[in-house]
Formats: C-alpha cells, sequence, structure tokens
C-alpha cells in the first residue's frame, strides 16, 4: 500500500492542465489565465470630470467668484464649446473636460442663480479631473497568463474591451455512485435501502474547487449496468469520479470493468483512515478515481486527492497555503501504520489554533463532516497523541 503522500504524488504526476480555450468574458471568474491582457487604448480615453460639478478655468475661482453658466456637459457627450474668461459649465461626473476648462469644482462647493454660479472655496489646478492615460497606457500589460481572475479583473477587461478571454477550462467530472441499495432523494425507502448522498456531496465539491460536475447514477450492483453506466461516463468525462465498488466485495466491480474499458489501474489501497480503499488509475488521458462509499471517506478522499488534481488540470498550483497547524484539545488513540484525518472544529485562541474532534469518528456518520472545518492530520506511525500535542490541519473548503 502506498502512504498518502506517495499516492498524492503519483496522482499529480499523471495529470495536466487542460488546454486552454476562449471563454465569453461573462463566464470567466475564478478560470486561469492563460494569454496576456494589454490596454488597447488610453484609459481613461479623455480627459473628464469625477464629480458632479462645474468646469472652470482655475485660476478664476475663489472664494466668493461669480461665474457666468454657458452650458452643460452630460456623460457621454462632446462639449461643442470652449470654456472663456469668467465663464462655467455644468459637468456631470465622467463627462468630457471642454476646451479651455483645467479644473472641476464640486457642486457641493458652489450656489447657483439665475445663470450664474458662485463657489464657496478655490479650485486647484487639474482638481478634479481624470486625465487622459492617467490610469494605463497603450500596450501596457495589466494582467498575465497564469493569473486566476477576480471579479475585479473581469472589469478591468470589460474597460478595456475584451469581449473573450482564453482560459484554462473547468475541469468536466462525471460522478457514478454505485450500490443497489441506493435510491435518490425524494423517493421512499423500501427494505434494506439507502438514500445517495454521496453524489450530491461530491457534485457540490467538484462544483467549490471550480469544476463543472456531470452526476449520473445512482447504478445498481450490476456488471451489465455498471458497465453501460461507465462507457457512458467516459465518453463525456475530463475526470472519472466512482462511489463505491472498489473494494473486495462480491460485488465490488468498478475496478475490474476499468480494466475491462481500457483503463489502467495505478492503485487501490493507501494507508489512511478513513478512505483505505480509493482507486486510482487512467483510460488514455482520462483520470479516473475510484472512491469508497462510505460518505465520511467518499468526502475526504476527494479533498486529499480528487481536489488537487482537478486544481492542477485546470492551471492551478495546489498547496502548502492550505495547511495550518493546530494543538489537539484531548487525547486521542488511533491504530498505527494509517494516517488519520480527523474531522475537527478550530478554535484561534491567543497562542494558536485549538482542533478539537466532532465526536464520534465513524465513516458513515456524515454529520461529523458537517460539524467539522477542519481534518488534522495524525501522522501513521504514532498510536497515541496527548492533548496539547501539535498536528498538521487541512481547513476543508465551503
Amino acid at each position: 500500500m502506498l502512504s498518502v503522500s506517495q499516492a498524492l504524488e503519483r496522482i499529480l504526476s499523471h495529470v495536466r492542465p487542460l488546454e486552454p480555450r476562449s471563454h465569453p468574458l461573462s463566464q470567466t471568474l475564478g478560470l486561469v489565465l492563460a494569454q496576456e491582457v494589454v490596454a488597447r487604448e488610453a484609459h481613461p480615453p479623455f480627459d473628464n470630470s469625477a464629480v458632479d460639478g462645474f468646469a472652470v478655468r482655475s485660476a478664476e475661482v475663489a472664494e466668493g467668484t461669480w461665474l457666468d453658466l454657458v452650458g452643460s456637459i452630460p456623460a457621454g457627450s462632446v462639449p461643442e464649446f470652449e470654456l472663456g474668461p469668467g465663464q462655467a459649465a455644468a459637468i456631470m461626473t465622467g463627462a468630457m473636460l471642454c476646451p479651455g476648462a483645467d479644473a472641476c469644482a464640486m457642486v457641493e462647493d458652489s450656489e447657483r442663480q439665475a445663470g450664474r454660479v458662485r463657489f464657496t472655496r478655490r479650485v486647484r489646478p487639474g482638481e478634479n479631473v481624470r486625465r487622459q492615460g492617467e490610469h494605463l497606457q497603450p500596450g501596457q500589460v495589466v494582467l498575465r497568463p497564469g493569473h486566476r481572475l477576480r471579479p475585479a479583473d473581469l472589469g478591468l477587461a470589460a474597460s478595456l474591451g475584451y469581449p473573450e478571454l482564453a482560459c484554462i477550462p473547468r475541469a468536466r467530472v462525471t460522478i457514478v455512485s454505485t450500490g443497489s441499495e441506493l435510491v435518490p432523494p425524494g423517493q421512499p425507502l423500501g427494505p434494506g435501502q439507502i438514500r445517495d448522498s454521496n453524489s450530491y456531496a461530491l457534485e457540490a465539491q467538484v462544483r467549490a474547487c471550480g469544476g463543472e460536475p456531470v452526476r449520473l447514477g445512482p447504478v445498481v450492483d450490476d456488471r451489465d449496468a455498471l458497465e453501460q453506466a461507465l462507457r457512458q461516463a467516459l465518453e463525456q468525462a475530463e475526470v472519472l469520479v466512482t462511489s463505491a465498488g472498489v473494494s473486495v466485495g462480491e460485488h465490488d466491480h468498478v475496478r475490474d470493468l476499468i480494466a475491462k474499458l481500457g483503463g489502467e489501474l495505478s492503485f487501490w489501497q493507501i494507508k489512511m483512515r478513513p478512505g483505505k480503499p480509493l482507486a486510482f488509475g487512467l483510460a488514455g488521458s482520462i483520470p479516473m478515481f475510484g472512491l469508497p462509499g462510505n460518505p465520511v471517506s467518499s468526502m475526504v478522499t476527494f479533498e486529499l486527492f480528487v481536489r488537487p488534481a482537478l486544481e492542477v488540470m485546470m492551471g492551478r498550483f495546489p498547496g502548502e497555503s492550505r495547511k495550518q497547524t493546530a494543538r489537539l484539545t484531548h487525547e486521542i488513540t488511533k491504530k498505527t501504520g494509517l494516517t488519520t484525518f480527523l474531522r475537527c472544529r478550530l478554535e484561534s485562541t491567543g497562542t494558536g489554533l485549538l482542533a478539537t474532534a466532532t465526536g464520534d469518528q465513524g465513516s458513515h456518520l456524515l454529520r461529523s463532516m458537517v460539524e467539522a472545518d477542519a481534518l488534522a492530520v495524525l501522522p501513521e506511525e504514532l498510536e497515541r497523541l496527548e492533548a496539547g500535542h501539535e498536528v498538521e490541519v487541512l481547513p476543508l473548503h465551503p
């Protein structure tokens, strides 16, 4: 069996970033950019007012000064007059500055009366004027490949005239849950049945890390039915994730069928708890993950192995930034030889983080994940960890 670190290293050695493609700008949030975003023109493209107020010749404006109003400049228009001595023009925020003006006075610092305006304070040259190109000059690179796009980035790209951007796409992940005992939510339970929770949790986990989930199933423990479902999944997937059917039970067909469909397994057990029976392999270029059937095991192995693989495929770097340290609030005993991932709640104190287990750690108890905000990593060689022992913790994503 591989250790957790060996398994992750092997998985990441088999995945590569997806080929970039063009996306409509509105659909690029969270994607990794695969092109330079360059200013195509000066920004702002013209001198304009930063306030609602009056375009003026600053040398003429002092406290108590009266000037004649000669026009109004709304945003989006081009002024057809030049400001002469003793004159001012009403101007809106973002409107083009008229010739002859070198500053804008705020409407709050003025009093308007019968075609004239009086000012209550002096105005400095250039005050409240946004100069052409003061933000960006033509040819200036503002975003580079490898940057993960945020809301402000999309706004900037739009302001520079980009209707679409080349990005690494979201990984399309097909999810197949297996088990004759599974029924979808909303349907009544028959004798010996349980509801399918894994595919919904996995779908949410894929979506939370930026992937595009396609949920199939549940599929009964019938070899022919499962083979048909896996064939369908491989036709549309960039990543295949199955839940259950990878252990050594009489009805665990997933590993055999993956081989039959041209897939090659790299490993199928890891020295960890929960989540020991995890399979990984490739069908052509498609990474395949066979996750355990217990709900907690399924979610934990996704966080530890599937999420990092998806991050690499989507152009990100899985990493050390998630790791923190915390001190256990109580003694823990565990089986040696297995790295154990303890569902825990974190509490911040003046001396660092504290980690407290979320009750019973059975791999079938999904509530232990609901109440957890992190996984505490308990090393495989240890059997007993005392209260106060410092451990690595991996915060869980929302």
